[in-house]
């Protein structure tokens, strides 16, 4: 839960270091699982195809790097959020770093509630909650998490549109094109044309050191 009172800056929102903890802690497992699986896994495959392997192991290792380094930064960053009649302003630190965002009071559209964790045994359910501000121009931003129920961040978030003064309406939502189609971004789509080319390159250099023929038909094409 988070440690709330009001300040000089207005109504003041701080969640702790190592709040998600149960989250981080999976996520950490899950990367190590995965970068076991992948050392033990590939490694039986090293001396057949030794290139396409270890490009394989290499990508699958990226993705357990992640994992674990997600784990951590839920526990190593702190959340303050400030909210007066002048807007909101988040500030987060990250292993000391602190990154901050301020949003105008007139350009915000609503702060809604969704969830974004849950735990449970089979009898009983545990749900957690985020809050996230909505903007006239289309943008979210998260200020508020690991809420317990959703009766009580629904009490947050009241608090927190009270604070921003009995003269505050909501933004018009500027209309935007239509997104149904989304592509990914540019960096996501060239990592996976690399990856791609350079899985084809490297299985058909393997097959023709391990595959005579082949590799005599790629020097003739090649020549």
């Amino acid at each position: 839960m988070p440690k709330i009172e009001n300040t000089a800056a207005g109504l003041q929102l701080y969640y702790g270091y190592g709040r998600s903890k149960g989250m981080a802690v999976a996520s950490i497992i899950v990367g190590i699982i995965i970068g076991v699986f992948a050392y033990f896994f590939f490694d039986g495959f090293l001396d057949f195809l030794p290139a396409t392997m270890g490009l394989m192991a290499g990508f699958v290792g990226f993705i357990a790097f992640v994992f674990c380094l997600l784990g951590i930064l839920m526990l190593a960053n702190s959340l303050t959020v400030e909210v007066n009649l002048m807007g909101i302003r988040k500030k987060q630190r990250i292993f000391g770093f602190l990154l901050e965002e301020f949003n105008d009071a007139n350009t915000i559209v609503d702060i809604v509630v969704e969830k974004n964790a849950s735990s449970g045994d089979g009898r009983t359910q545990r749900l957690w909650y985020c809050l996230k501000l909505l903007t006239a121009d289309g943008r979210d931003m998260e200020v508020g998490d690991s809420l317990e129920g959703q009766s009580y961040a629904n009490e947050v978030r009241l608090r927190m549109i009270d604070s921003l003064g009995m003269t505050w309406q909501p933004a018009s939502l500027i209309s935007q094109q239509d997104n149904s189609k989304k592509t990914l971004p540019f960096w996501l789509q060239l990592i996976a044309k690399v990856l791609s080319y350079s899985l084809v390159i490297t299985l058909l250099y393997d097959l023709s050191i391990n595959i005579p023929p082949i590799s005599e038909f790629l020097s003739k094409v090649l020549e």
